[in-house]
């Protein structure tokens, strides 16, 4: 789900159906929190991909992230992402 005019922008440049190569992932954080050292972060994310074939896919799914701060670096410790359920 694009967020901004220039996601907008490189999402309309995917979908023509011109055999494009193109790869388009969009990442939307929903929620972070931090207490401490350690932070949690979930998002949703959408990724669009031309297979070897040149057959277009759109993926959409959710994300949460694990991390702690390492001296001056946030560390992942741990993440799981995943794609929505098709509708029918």
């Amino acid at each position: 789900m694009p967020r901004s005019r220039s996601a907008v922008k490189r999402w309309e440049k995917f979908s023509f159906e011109d055999g494009s190569t193109n790869n388009v992932a969009e990442y939307s954080p929903t929620a972070i929190v931090v207490h401490g050292d350690t932070a949690v972060v979930h998002y949703y994310y959408s990724n669009g991909m031309t297979s070897n074939k040149g057959e277009q896919k759109t993926v959409h799914g959710r994300c949460s992230d694990v991390l702690v701060k390492d001296n001056k670096a946030w560390k992942f410790v741990a993440w799981h992402c995943a794609d929505e359920s098709k509708k029918h």
